[in-house]
């Protein structure tokens, strides 16, 4: 068994960030891939936006994990590639076995009560987030190994079968660049230049599961996976999300197991309270900026302890018994510049229980008597709820948060793990992204040719427009709906590092437009995804509160 587990395989399209486990370390990721595209048309870009992934540590010596994708963009046609540490028992999942503990495990938020009135008094409301909806879902069995003969390709298939909805082969190559051709032949519009990046992953023994929609599926038919596989250890193999991955990525990790489990070094963590968060005057606290700002200030290696303890509850669903189980639960932000270590999560009797619970009940208030009516002199201001990036400033205009981006840096609009819109300034050029040309940059096709950035200039960056501001310029999204560059009127309030809290004032940085043109991006265009922490809609609780009733 080697001593590294493999991480995802993002090829040329889009990187799902599934699993890994190690124990030895127990490996499997994932990349997503859309399907080649036909005639001059660029395939249309897939940003994975959030993942979400529970593990199951099963009493055998063996991991089950459950993987949820959520992404940006079209994908009618899509591949998933896995590396395993074995021949994987493969079946589909559903959204609710994924969120099975959401219920149990989400963060509670305790918020004040209303101005008094006279004639009545209420208690403190206590609200929990998470929840998802429910999907049925079928599995398929396994075929027997075949090892090629003479004069066949050296690739091995071990197994080769369907789900309702997916086709998969689960298959190894000694050889990098002949993993890569075999896809290529088979339909995964994957890069040659790959082979470097899947190089240090493809590591003797090692096989990968390749899984497809089945003839006559779209995007609706795809659910969650489960693979069952060697190890006890679970692993984020991150690393190559980056191609695709969303800025400020939501990652999700649940796992159920006997004892606690942590985040292994370099990996820090931290048990947030009330001290650290506000709240405005919709009731939604700021919890997803300071974890974004917080990972970006530890380059990534963060996560918000979101729950630590005991359960009790029906584990049918799990195919396991009714005895007592610890869950861990863990979540972070990420950006594709920061995705260079795989985390990884170790067994520990030690550590302390605990769940993440957010009680603002001792804070002024921010309703009237009715708590129909939000008592705006006392509102945050909007950049506690918003994270700019690193060495970014997040700016007031017109009662909204903008962001003023660094020297070669962008703004791109990006779903917010609560489902609003949002701004945050990224890296010009992703060195392991797609080429502007691949993306359509200079055709017909060329998603600049019609995006404004008003006071700015449209940049292409993996197929999606962005925008580099003019100097004194903020960037901000537009009443209809696309992200734009404004010069703001007078001295706005800034705010830093990046936003996500109410810290001292800055001076708004002068920055210079990045060039459109450039240095050469590493891979072609594929529609990038990947799968690991928060998809937006079921994240949405966590922020959306109804302000307590008087």
């Amino acid at each position: 068994m080697p001593t590294r587990p493999l991480a995802a395989l993002a090829l040329a399209a889009a990187l799902t960030t599934a699993l890994v486990a190690s124990a030895p370390p127990a490996r499997a990721c994932g990349g997503l891939f859309c399907s080649v595209p036909q005639g001059p048309v660029p395939p249309e870009p897939v940003d994975q936006s959030a993942e979400r992934i529970l593990f199951v540590v099963n009493d055998d010596g063996t991991l089950t994990a459950h993987v949820q994708i959520q992404y940006a963009g079209g994908a009618s046609s899509f591949a998933w590639v896995v590396p395993v540490p074995s021949v994987a028992i493969v079946e589909e999942s559903s959204a609710a076995v994924v969120g099975a503990f959401d219920a149990t495990t989400a963060p509670t938020v305790t918020l004040p009560q209303p101005e008094p009135c006279a004639f009545a008094n209420s208690a403190p409301q206590s609200n929990a987030c998470g929840g998802c909806g429910a999907s049925d879902a079928a599995g398929g069995a396994l075929a027997a190994p075949r090892t090629p003969e003479d004069g066949e390709s050296p690739v091995t298939v071990y197994a080769h079968d369907f789900t309702d909805n997916y086709e998969y082969t689960v298959l190894g190559a000694d050889d990098t660049a002949t993993l890569v051709t075999w896809l290529q032949d088979n339909g995964y519009n994957v890069s040659s230049n790959m082979t470097p990046v899947m190089d240090p992953y493809n590591q003797p023994g090692a096989k990968f599961l390749a899984l497809k929609l089945r003839d006559g599926k779209d995007a609706s038919d795809i659910v969650p996976i489960a693979m069952t596989f060697e190890g006890t250890e679970p692993m984020v193999p991150i690393r190559l999300t980056r191609v695709a991955a969303q800025p400020l990525m939501g990652i999700q990790i649940t796992i159920l197991a006997r004892t606690p489990f942590r985040p292994k070094p370099p990996y820090t963590s931290a048990l947030l309270d009330a001290d650290d968060l506000t709240f405005g005057g919709d009731g939604a606290t700021n919890y997803f900026a300071v974890v974004a700002r917080r990972a970006a200030e530890a380059q990534g290696r963060f996560f918000s302890q979101e729950f630590v303890d005991t359960v009790f509850m029906d584990f049918d669903r799990l195919h396991l018994d009714g005895s007592p189980r610890v869950v861990s639960r863990w979540y972070t932000r990420m950006s594709p510049e920061d995705m260079t270590a795989d985390p990884e999560f170790v067994a520990d009797d030690a550590f302390p229980l605990g769940r993440l619970r957010l009680d603002f009940s001792a804070r002024t208030t921010l309703w009237d008597c009715s708590a129909a009516n939000v008592l705006t002199d006392r509102l945050p201001s909007p950049c506690a709820f918003e994270y700019c990036g690193r060495d970014a400033t997040c700016a007031e205009l017109d009662g909204a948060a903008a962001c003023a981006c660094p020297t070669g840096h962008v703004a791109q609009g990006i779903r917010g793990p609560d489902g609003a819109p949002r701004v945050t300034c990224v890296p010009a050029t992703n060195p392991v992204g797609v080429t502007d040309a691949a993306g359509g940059a200079g055709t017909a096709f060329d998603p600049c040719a019609s995006f404004a950035c008003g006071a700015g200039t449209c940049v292409l960056r993996g197929g999606f427009p962005t925008c580099a501001c003019d100097l004194g310029a903020v960037a901000a999204y537009a009443p209809g709906g696309a992200v734009t560059c404004t010069v703001p009127t007078g001295t706005p309030r800034t705010f830093g590092p990046g936003g996500g809290a109410e810290s001292a004032g800055l001076v708004l940085p002068r920055f210079a437009r990045p060039s459109r043109t450039a240095a050469p991006w590493l891979f072609p265009l594929f529609a990038l995804a990947f799968v690991l922490g928060s998809a937006w809609s079921w994240r949405r609780g966590a922020q959306q509160r109804t302000p307590p009733a008087p």
